[in-house]
């Protein structure tokens, strides 16, 4: 992410504006401070609210935005009554603010009640009030070593999550937490299709996420590795394109992973990864952990064999499988979608997948297709294999080898099988499989 400066700015109740913290060190010089101070700190009736400008450094070519949040501690303890700062976030001018507002609110309220508990600002600063008049060497380290933590985590798009520590009005320890994250954007996010189905691989990341939104409040405890994401966004009562976004914010957080239903695929058994099942005891618990249903037992062998009866050439759903499967006795005690989606993540089994790709450009339909249609003139016969010979032009942009029919049939919102039966149908289209 292009954040390129961290700056923590202050007010000096003689010298007016200063800036004890910057990262990186020397990123402002004195004279370019002075031109942006008198809007960092504001007037009283400005303070508690976020301000952008855009500003450009002595000698760059190039403007950046500045955003900033100032804030005011009153007490009788300070010079003035007052201690004033403000948190600065520089921005890369090409990027959007708005991913940073929630970032530099909390830490500017943050920096304000750790000031209120633990005078972190002023052991850090110094000459705030009549009984501190020099900084701690130590308090101005650690605040100095957190605008770089927060610059470089926010810059890799790791978010922070950090412990601060201070002393109270009776000298006693206290410890605070820092934690910041930037939003998921769409350009990171990514595409999430309503028959998929999200599974929880970090329960932690999750219930961050659930702290800080209603609508990831309201899905998260449906999220149990069965139902699809549409199935999520009816029991949640939520719209499902609202759904379908929430989701792919759960990905990018890296709290769930989505995996398709292995409905009307191609699969076969990896036997290397089958080879792993057998020899990984914590292999072997994870997998009939996840499998099985509650209060049944299952031996890995049973699992075992399921899995080896996958070939290339076997098109199957969950119900034709358990009514071919040789086990069918111990189909009753598994869950059936979870049995495709522990082989699918583990890599035991291979759905082949189809991907379309546009070799011919050509409008219009062939000569024999036009023939055959004046041929029919007496009868108005409609047939859209034949009337829609050739695929519209949006999807066909989308033909390029890089989408699967999957992925291009929830983009365009189509159903799989009749946009599997136009493709199929257009003779410039070459579908391959992998």
């Amino acid at each position: 992410m292009p954040l390129v400066g961290v700056l923590l700015c202050h007010f000096h109740y003689e010298e007016g504006a200063f800036l004890p913290f910057q990262s990186p060190t020397d990123f402002l010089s004195k004279s370019d401070f002075l031109r942006i101070s008198r809007f960092v700190i504001p007037k009283p009736e400005f303070f508690g609210k976020e301000f952008h400008m855009m500003f450009k450094r002595s000698g760059d070519t190039e403007e950046m935005q500045l955003m900033f949040y100032p804030l005011v501690v009153e007490n009788r303890a300070y010079f003035r009554n007052s201690l004033m700062f403000s948190p600065v976030f520089l921005i890369d001018a090409r990027d959007d603010r708005r991913l940073y507002s929630h970032a530099i609110q909390k830490l500017a309220t943050s920096l304000f009640s750790m000031e209120e508990e633990a005078l972190v600002l002023s052991l850090s600063v110094g000459d705030c009030r009549p009984d501190m008049k020099e900084a701690e060497p130590s308090a101005a380290k650690k605040m100095q070593t957190l605008l770089d933590t927060i610059l470089s985590s926010l810059h890799s798009e790791k978010g922070v999550d950090v412990v601060l520590d201070g002393l109270d009005d009776i000298q006693q320890p206290v410890c605070f937490r820092l934690s910041l994250h930037l939003p998921a954007t769409s350009v990171h996010i990514p595409r999430v299709c309503a028959d998929q189905v999200p599974i929880v691989v970090c329960r932690d990341a999750l219930r961050r996420c659930a702290e800080v939104d209603v609508a990831c409040l309201r899905v998260a405890r449906f999220i149990d590795g069965v139902r699809t994401a549409s199935g999520i966004a009816l029991v949640a009562h939520m719209e499902l394109q609202l759904a379908l976004y929430v989701f792919r914010c759960l990905v990018y957080a890296r709290a769930i992973v989505l995996t398709d239903p292995m409905l009307l695929c191609n699969v076969r058994t990896t036997t290397s990864k089958l080879k792993d099942l057998m020899r990984d005891a914590n292999m072997q618990s994870e997998c009939k952990d996840f499998v099985c249903r509650n209060n049944t037992v299952v031996s890995i062998e049973d699992i075992v064999r399921l899995y080896s009866q996958f070939s290339p050439s076997k098109k199957l759903t969950p119900h034709t499988f358990a009514t071919a499967s040789k086990n069918s006795e111990i189909l009753d005690d598994i869950h059936l979608r979870r049995f495709f989606q522990y082989g699918s993540l583990r890599g035991i089994l291979h759905c082949t997948r189809t991907y379309p790709v546009l070799v011919d450009e050509r409008e219009g339909c062939d000569d024999g297709d036009k023939d055959n249609e004046e041929n029919t003139s007496g009868t108005r016969h409609i047939n859209d294999s034949i009337d829609n010979c050739f695929i519209s032009p949006d999807i066909a942009k989308l033909c390029t080898g890089e989408f699967s029919l999957e992925e291009i049939s929830a983009i365009r919102r189509q159903s799989r099988e009749h946009l599997r039966m136009k493709l199929y149908a257009d003779k410039r289209i070459h579908l391959l499989n992998a």
